[in-house]
């Protein structure tokens, strides 16, 4: 009796060493945040989805795993190879264990893929490896746009009524400096533009300040940024537009554009925008005047 008692009695036991296992298992399981459990089941599902080895590794850094973050950067980065958000969060996952050395190279790629992510290592205390990426501080604009003589607050608001005026500009900026505490740039801008229809005249534009700010919660899907700036702007004739409805308008007066750029965070060098152009005598500092002409316009962005 006793052999069938012994087997008996350790057959009980592995079963309920068993369950004990499988209950702790799932208990842990039931722990892990439901960002990391869905993960894991769209991982489950499909093997070659990078977005989720992604999002699986940013969950495990926000929750200081960063070694169980690194390995999932690892397989997303073996599936594409060129997002720029793989190698940033990586990076971050690398600093956060001490490891500087992989990390400033995961910051360098960032940047390299994606010249937006040049806040990848000004956020956390990096200079800058020009060498990796020597030319991505210049920026290429040209946009078209049509004039109305309407308020700022009523091209803003759609509620503008256009004249037979139009203008295509180029403009040539140049990222001057990366802000380290905040993901925002300060850049330099010159325009030439051309108008057409009821003007046409040239006027020339020197935007000396220029904020850009380069961080959206969509940022893994569009890139987005947007920009502000100030400066003055100098029509070669007297527009026609800004004539409308007064005795004497000044050719030279203040500027202030608005920019929003959008990319595919795969074509990084490229980008869709939409630009507000507007041209007043800034609360009557330019001859008195106020408001003069507006324009919203479309065009494309290249980043060299």
């Amino acid at each position: 009796m006793k052999p069938i008692f012994t087997r008996i009695t350790l057959i009980s036991f592995l079963f309920v060493l068993f369950i004990s296992i499988s209950a702790f298992t799932e208990t842990k399981k039931d722990n892990e945040p439901d960002s990391i459990v869905s993960y894991t089941k769209a991982i489950k599902k499909n093997r070659q989805d990078a977005e989720a080895y992604l999002g699986r590794g940013i969950a495990y850094g926000n929750l200081g795993k960063y070694k169980k973050a690194i390995a999932d950067f690892n397989k997303a980065i073996k599936l594409s190879q060129k997002d720029a958000n793989v190698y940033y969060n990586r990076g971050i996952a690398y600093l956060k264990i001490g490891n500087h050395k992989k990390a400033k190279k995961d910051f360098n790629k960032a940047i390299e893929l994606n010249p937006r992510y040049a806040k990848a290592c000004t956020d956390h205390g990096f200079a800058r490896d020009k060498s990796a990426y020597p030319h991505n501080d210049w920026m290429l604009t040209g946009y078209g746009a049509m004039l109305t003589p309407d308020s700022l607050g009523d091209t803003l608001t759609f509620r503008a009524k256009y004249e037979d005026s139009y203008i295509v500009v180029w403009a040539v900026s140049k990222r001057l400096y990366s802000f380290k505490k905040i993901p925002a740039d300060f850049e330099m801008e010159g325009q030439v533009g051309k108008h057409f229809g009821d003007q046409k005249h040239v006027e020339f534009n020197v935007v000396p300040v220029v904020l850009r700010w380069n961080l959206f919660p969509w940022d893994a899907y569009v890139d987005t940024s947007f920009a502000t700036g100030v400066g003055i702007s100098y029509a070669l004739e007297t527009p026609k537009v800004e004539a409308i409805g007064v005795d004497h308008t000044p050719r030279l007066l203040g500027y202030l554009m608005f920019e929003f750029a959008f990319a595919l965070p795969n074509v990084p060098r490229w980008s869709f925008v939409t630009r507000v152009h507007h041209r007043s005598g800034a609360n009557g500092i330019f001859d008195g005047r106020l408001d003069a002409s507006n324009a919203i316009g479309f065009g494309i962005k290249y980043i060299f």
